[in-house]
């Protein structure tokens, strides 16, 4: 499953990247498709979850070392998983190494895709 994201800080940078996510589980892949906004190009994704958090999951954008930099909250509904239902829009993070023209700090992200 393929998924167009657009990410956005709150200085009114954005760019958009391709999401690749497994189905059945919680694996995959994601890729720029604007450059020059973060660090890196494309990487694994990453699931995680916060134990106090018992609705909701997200996915962290890692790079070559392994490493997160970007983290989308409010991904998708915990009990599905990251490739059923993903929400339409939500905030997270991106990490002061990460960042090139963004700003480092809170950021929204939102589905581009139908």
């Amino acid at each position: 499953m393929a998924l167009i994201v657009q990410i956005g800080d709150y200085d009114g940078n954005a760019f958009k990247i391709r999401v690749d996510v497994d189905l059945i589980g919680f694996s995959g892949s994601w890729r720029a498709l604007d450059y020059g906004y973060i660090r890196y190009s494309n990487g694994k994704i990453e699931r995680y979850s916060y134990t106090y958090d018992l609705l909701n999951m997200m996915v962290r954008l890692c790079g070559p070392d392994g490493k997160y930099g970007v983290q989308l909250d409010d991904w998708a509904p915990r009990w599905v998983g990251v490739g059923h239902f993903v929400n339409v829009q939500g905030e997270g993070i991106v990490l002061q190494p990460w960042v090139l023209k963004l700003k480092p700090g809170k950021i929204t992200w939102a589905r581009v895709d139908p």
